[in-house]
């Protein structure tokens, strides 16, 4: 009697952790008001802008530079890699728009849990809380 007894239990506490993940699942993610998602999105829209405008600048002058001879290699390589890094910007910020169109912004990619909205204030393209590592 106490095998099944432990057995109920048990049952018991794997149906509340999946109807816990269900609800938490279908929640939207996190809990921001309409006014701080406005404040991210603006933030995030503006860094986008900024950063298109930083990789047409640079991959115009990485162009410029490759067709100078005089100019060696090492500034050329400047200019590429502040043109890629630009483009992995632009790509953050374009998935962090996409993910508060589906309203999973806010997410911890690490633990799943909300990430404060001051931490989003401050870096809105992180994609983790403070306890978890950067992907």
């Amino acid at each position: 009697m106490g095998v099944r007894g432990s057995s109920q239990q048990e049952g018991a506490r794997v149906v509340q952790t999946f109807t816990d993940h269900q609800a938490r699942s279908s929640a939207t993610w996190p809990v921001l008001t309409r006014e701080q998602l406005a404040r991210v999105r603006a933030a995030v829209q503006e860094t986008l802008e900024d950063h298109r405008r930083h990789l047409q600048e640079n991959e115009e002058l990485f162009r410029v530079l490759v067709s100078d001879p005089s100019v060696d290699a090492g500034e050329r390589q400047a200019a590429r890699v502040a043109a890629a890094k630009a483009a992995e910007i632009c790509q953050e910020a374009e998935g962090a728009l996409a993910a508060m169109d589906d309203g999973t912004y806010g997410r911890c990619a690490g633990c799943e849990q909300d990430i404060p909205f001051e931490r989003l204030e401050a870096l809105p393209l992180t994609q983790t809380c403070v306890a978890c590592p950067q992907p």
